[in-house]
């Protein structure tokens, strides 16, 4: 399918004309830096280093990682869009980023007309995971639970309107439940509360969390995304127990400044899917605990963008929830 899709954007330009066939197949001359929108360590950083050496070696060019922290992501964000609209500078953004901030108002500038959006690329599983002192094994014993003792199921997240908190208040509504919100500044405090028994609740990366399960001090009651996972596939989905998956998974994508010719979109587009064909990038991803999961072509992403920023709006416009 990737196959055919990347002869299907390269008819297309030569359809065009020679000359955006021909800027299409130049780029990228010189080199190219993904820009993480976070210090060096996390999931979106290590998804970009590997792929900027899969690019690297699909495109016969330099590409670089730099990292930008700063303001939830926001200093990076304005940098790139702020460049030049050539295709060497490129946002590597995940849900919080370019799903969430939009619908914040936390930004100067309009952070979805600013971005192109060209692919994702791949996706860390979330985990939701309970306290050992909660008898709960999984959703359905959860809710059945907090119905039972409304008001009494505690969970954490990163603050006010992160996304953990969404997150937990799209099941609370789907299980008609109501809990208990715990917001921490920072998620090592919440993991180590969640261990304690403090906090019931908590979402978690599946590197964080399969170590923590495996060793019996956290259950996980399932896990994001369609199918199983590979690590613990005992864990049923979300929607195998009757919920909706509202996290989406923690994904990493990128994104060109608006206004970058159709050419230069389309030629990423096909370097990044070729990429993902990489038998090593694949393995390297696994590794890492995450697992390759490309949209089709910049369309699909957007439409897949564009129905979880919905979400998000709603649910804060909904619970009038004020952003820290």
């Amino acid at each position: 399918m990737k196959r055919r899709f990347a002869i299907a954007l390269i008819g297309a330009a030569l359809s065009a004309g020679l000359p955006m066939y021909s800027a299409a197949q130049a780029y990228p001359s010189k080199t190219v830096t993904l820009v993480v929108p976070y210090a060096a360590g996390g999931a979106t950083d290590t998804v970009a280093r590997l792929y900027a050496d899969a690019l690297r070696k699909e495109a016969q060019q330099t590409f670089i990682v730099e990292n930008k922290p700063g303001a939830n992501g926001l200093i990076a964000m304005e940098y790139v869009s702020r460049a030049p609209k050539d295709g060497t500078v490129i946002l590597v953004g995940n849900p919080a980023t370019n799903a969430l901030l939009p619908v914040t108002g936390k930004a100067k500038f309009d952070i979805e007309k600013a971005f192109l959006p060209v692919a994702r690329l791949a996706t860390v599983p979330g985990v939701l995971v309970a306290a050992r002192k909660l008898s709960a094994k999984n959703v359905k014993e959860l809710v059945d639970y907090a119905r039972k003792n409304p008001g009494k199921v505690s969970y954490a997240s990163a603050g006010n309107g992160s996304l953990a908190h969404l997150n937990f208040l799209a099941l609370e509504e789907q299980a008609g439940i109501d809990m208990i919100h715990v917001p921490y500044k920072g998620g090592p405090q919440a993991l180590t509360d969640n261990l304690a028994g403090l906090v019931d609740l908590n979402f978690l990366n599946l590197s964080s969390a399969l170590p923590l399960v495996k060793d019996g001090k956290l259950t996980a009651l399932a896990v994001s995304g369609d199918s199983r996972l590979e690590q613990l596939p005992a864990v049923a989905t979300m929607p195998e127990q009757g919920f909706q998956d509202s996290s989406g998974g923690n994904w990493q994508g990128l994104f060109l400044p608006a206004g970058t010719p159709p050419a230069i979109v389309d030629r990423l587009v096909v370097l990044a899917s070729k990429a993902s064909e990489n038998p090593e990038l694949r393995a390297q991803l696994k590794a890492a605990s995450m697992m390759l999961d490309p949209t089709a072509s910049p369309a699909d992403f957007k439409k897949f963008l564009d129905t979880e920023s919905g979400s998000f709006r709603r649910l804060i416009q909904k619970h009038n929830i004020i952003i820290e």
